[in-house]
């Protein structure tokens, strides 16, 4: 089962340090990856235009609404297959897989339907300029359209980890990361006897580079010694396992679906800005993936190791685990925002900033960088309540970070102050929403885990 111990002892018994950089490290070498690609794409997009990396941000929630079913999705196959699999329940394993691609499937035609007939409507809603709406049109059509790849990189990806296999993720993604990465200058800009395809060349490189990754994925799958098989003749719609797969990965899919609310309303008040603040939130949520990287990743390995340890009632070393994530992730923004305050300019210039786009990008990097080890002390409180089983005050966190405060705040700075100022929401958002968070976590402490 790929090294995987038995009974997973390991996570009672095992130095908390060792063992939490251990199954830290690759869902951060994974995610980087994955965030490398998304900054590398915006950089040679800025080189198209301002209106170019503008038109990418109002698609933005698409996207990031296909990530919310995808790794929702992800999340309740995984989960299912992980525990069928400790049952040795073969053949539900493969049954649960089975799912997983008849889901991947209707997923992708969903959003290629929205692709194909309901991207001009939408973008109506956030502006009427003829540029932008052709720009965003394009991107949206092929990138929905093309996104069957993502569903299926996402899902193989938790299929592998449920059953043990937790390096093959790391090979597919990274492969993927680097094919995007050469395809989009050649796309773009017409290199090699490519024809350039401006921004459709972008996001041609993004399918082809997800699509490539997804067939890896299935190669490593099919040649990994697992008790995953496939069978056309049994591929139909299991109901009851679906309904499974969706108890667990719901609340994945409403907290992702969050995020992308949250950049849907932000693009629709920063319009009214100027389209180069749109640009700079494009550039922030981009950067933003690398930076909260680590905590993520953080989270991802503290999430077992605390499960664990509150099922067998080891209190102190779920505090332990807990404290360690805790400051290791916080440290690990706390870096983020240095450089973010020290560099912003420089970063700017990454994204052939013009001089309005440099000075409008610096002064909101250094204002949104304030908030960045407050967001790391409630992402990670989050995450604590996942793996404690309690997922509703997860969802209530990741709601008060990314819709109920930040929206509001945005709406009162640009009216009450000048426009520019309403970047300071993301730092009254993080504040409000991490002293509720120590609130939450010094409570559930003093009563479920005092020593």
């Amino acid at each position: 089962m790929g090294g995987v111990e038995p009974g997973s002892e390991k996570l009672g018994t095992r130095p908390v340090g060792r063992l939490l950089a251990a199954m830290s490290i690759p869902p951060i070498v994974t995610m980087t990856a994955q965030s490398v690609y998304h900054i590398v794409d915006s950089i040679f997009v800025a080189r198209i235009s301002e209106k170019a990396l503008a038109a990418t941000t109002l698609v933005f929630p698409i996207p990031m609404f296909l990530m919310a079913i995808a790794a929702g999705t992800g999340v309740g196959v995984g989960s299912l297959m992980a525990r069928s699999y400790g049952e040795k329940n073969r053949e539900k394993v493969s049954a649960v897989a089975n799912q997983a691609y008849l889901l991947v499937i209707a997923s992708w035609l969903v959003f290629a339907a929205f692709g194909i007939l309901l991207t001009m409507p939408f973008l109506h809603l956030l502006t009427d300029d003829p540029e932008l709406l052709s720009l965003a049109s394009v991107f949206c059509t092929i990138t929905t359209v093309g996104s069957l790849g993502a569903f299926f990189q996402f899902n193989i990806e938790r299929i592998l980890q449920s059953v043990g296999l937790v390096y093959q993720p790391l090979i597919f993604n990274i492969v993927g990361t680097v094919i995007n990465i050469v395809l989009n200058p050649i796309l773009i800009f017409g290199k090699f006897g490519f024809p350039a395809l401006g921004i459709a060349g972008s996001a041609t490189a993004t399918v082809i580079g997800q699509c490539s990754a997804a067939a890896l994925g299935l190669i490593l799958l099919a040649r990994a010694k697992s008790d995953v098989s496939f069978a056309l003749r049994t591929l139909r719609f299991n109901f009851p396992i679906i309904k499974d797969i969706y108890r667990v990965g719901a609340p994945s899919i409403f907290m992702y679906g969050i995020s992308s609310l949250s950049s849907l309303l932000m693009n629709a008040i920063l319009m009214a800005y100027s389209v180069t603040a749109v640009a700079v939130l494009g550039i922030y949520y981009r950067l933003q993936t690398i930076i909260i990287t680590p905590v993520f990743g953080i989270g991802q390995g503290a999430l077992p190791i605390i499960s664990f340890n509150y099922g067998a009632r080891n209190i102190p070393r779920v505090r332990k685990t807990f404290i360690l994530a805790m400051v290791s992730s916080v440290t690990a923004m706390l870096v983020g925002t240095a450089l973010t305050q020290m560099f912003p300019q420089e970063i700017m210039s990454l994204f052939h900033a013009s001089a309005n786009l440099n000075e409008i990008g610096a002064f909101a990097l250094r204002v949104i960088s304030i908030s960045f080890a407050m967001s790391g002390v409630s992402i990670m409180t989050a995450n604590f309540y996942q793996s404690i089983g309690v997922g509703f005050v997860s969802f209530i966190i990741s709601s008060l970070r990314q819709l109920v405060f930040i929206i509001p705040a945005a709406l009162l700075l640009w009216r009450v102050f000048e426009p520019r100022y309403v970047w300071y929401c993301f730092p009254v958002a993080e504040t409000a929403t991490c002293l509720i968070s120590l609130c939450l976590i010094a409570r559930t402490f003093r009563r479920k885990l005092s020593l």
